[in-house]
This record gives structure tokens, sequence and C-alpha cells, in this order.
């Protein structure tokens, strides 16, 4: 990784003077002793020219806490998800947007969208249908269509392709 930094921070005064066309000669070479991809190499040689000196002077400022402090050893891990479960409650209440309500088809029929036949109708399917059932049933689909796509994608992978064939046909022609 050292020699990379090395490299980039040769090419990186060159790559900023130079024009278009030069960049993408440059991000070539880089992308061809590197081994990066041409948008990380571009981004290597952007750092490494602001960079002074080597890579490993560079003193990194230390990462921000980004989770809260732990409740430690006395407080049962049971508490510890229970306030965070009475925290999210409290979100939802506060956030209409979150809010759920008993019956998911619910703020359709608040809406006022649907007449009254067809709320009685939606609220007659909801309570017939069971949602781990669906489930199933859509797994088995699934699982169905994939085992009908692998037959066919073998299938194909052992046929010959129109490429194939039209070399065969063009080599025997020119055999005759």
């Amino acid at each position: 990784m050292a020699k990379r930094r090395e490299i980039t921070k040769k090419y990186a005064t060159d790559y900023a003077k130079s024009s278009k066309s030069v960049k993408g000669l440059i991000l070539d070479e880089l992308v061809g002793v590197t081994g990066w991809s041409r948008a990380n190499a571009r981004r290597a040689l952007s750092t490494a020219r602001k960079r002074k000196g080597p890579a490993k002077s560079v003193v990194r400022k230390p990462r921000g806490r980004t989770l809260r402090p732990c409740a430690g050893p006395a407080e049962p891990l049971h508490r510890q998800h229970e306030s965070n479960r009475l925290a999210l409650q409290q979100t939802r209440e506060e956030d209409p947007h979150l809010r759920q309500t008993a019956d998911p088809y619910q703020p359709v029929i608040d809406s006022g969208i649907l007449t009254e036949a067809k709320a009685t109708e939606l609220a007659a399917l909801m309570e017939i249908t069971n949602p781990a059932d669906l489930t199933r049933g859509i797994t088995t689909i699934q699982t169905k269509l994939i085992a009908l796509a692998a037959a066919k994608t073998r299938a194909l992978e052992h046929s010959p392709t129109r490429a194939q064939i039209a070399e065969a046909s063009t080599t025997l022609s020119r055999a005759s």
C-alpha cells in the first residue's frame, strides 16, 4: 500500500497540471500499475496532491463517537431493550408517518377514497387473509420459477450460440 501511495504522489502534480487527454493517460497508467478502478485512482490522485510529505507522516484525526455509551454491566440486557423499545414507541407516537395502526389498510379507509361497500369488502378480505400463508405460497412459487429458469439456463449454456454457429459455417465455407 505504501508503494501505491508513493506512485500516486509521484503522478499527482502532473495530473493536476495536465489537460483532459493527458489526465486520461495518467489514469490508465496508474490503474495498470496499482490495479485500482479509475474512480479510486482519481480520488487517490486528488488526495495525494493535497498531502504534504509521505502518507505515513499524516496524522489522522480520530473518528467521532457514533454509538451511545454502553449501559454497562450493572443494567440487565432486557432493560436496555425495553428502554430502546419505549424510545422507538415514543418516536412513532410523535411522528404521524411512523404511527402504526392495528390494521394496515386503515389509512386507506380513513382517506375517504373507498366507497362504503368497498371498505366493507376490504375489511372482510383482510379478516380471511393470513400473511404467513401468503408468504409461504409466494416462496413456493419463487422456488419453482427458479428451478425452471435454472434448467433453461443450463440448456442454453450447453447449446451453441449464434456466433459459434456463424463461425463454424464460415470455417466450412472457407474450407470448401
